[in-house]
């Protein structure tokens, strides 16, 4: 008899935690951000600081977007600046750049993004540029966007001639043309 109970009280534990299981799946779930280690809060007083920025809103597919940028760092320490590229509704990644010699303390410079020449209509494409320092501290976020497929409608304002002899880096960046198979472009058939 003690056998017996013992079985069903092990098949009702399992039950309950199967159902648990089930019904923890349905509940909301609430992410948090992950914070770099030994990060402060961006705005510290040491913290690096995105000065200004500019990019063109529009561009032809098979042209290279420029992201014009100036930061500086009352310490001197920056490290690289953190780029989040994403594809409107297709893919996302991270790039870092990193910043060396003069560039770690202040910069001003210009990164590129190369877009696929096989874009023939819109096209979304948005960078999320942050300064990061060796101290783990972050700049305020600079956030610019494109539409692929489309002539410019700005020219470069003065204010950023300085700016086009200093090439910070290149974000490497595959875009995605599913044509509904979920690879990229470059690894459909026939290319």
């Amino acid at each position: 008899m003690k056998a017996f109970q013992k079985q069903g009280l092990v098949g009702l534990l399992l039950f309950t935690g199967a159902a648990l299981l089930v019904l923890s799946g349905c509940a909301p779930v609430q992410m948090q951000q992950a914070q770099p280690i030994q990060s402060q809060a961006v705005g510290a007083a040491d913290a690096p600081r995105m000065e200004d920025g500019f990019a063109v809103s529009s561009l032809w597919g098979g042209q290279t977007w420029r992201v014009y940028l100036r930061g500086s760092d009352p310490d001197g320490d920056m490290s690289h600046l953190w780029v989040v590229v994403t594809q409107l509704g297709k893919r996302t990644d991270t790039v870092i750049i990193p910043l060396r010699g003069a560039e770690q303390a202040r910069f001003s410079g210009f990164l590129t993004l190369d877009t696929p020449s096989w874009i023939r209509t819109w096209d979304f494409v948005r960078v999320e540029v942050r300064i990061r320092d060796r101290a783990g501290n972050l700049s305020e976020k600079a956030t610019f966007e494109a539409q692929i497929g489309f002539p410019t409608q700005e020219s470069l304002p003065s204010r950023w001639a300085d700016a086009t002899q200093s090439h910070l880096g290149t974000i490497f960046f595959e875009f995605m043309d599913d044509g509904g198979d979920n690879r990229p472009f470059s690894l459909r058939r026939g290319f």
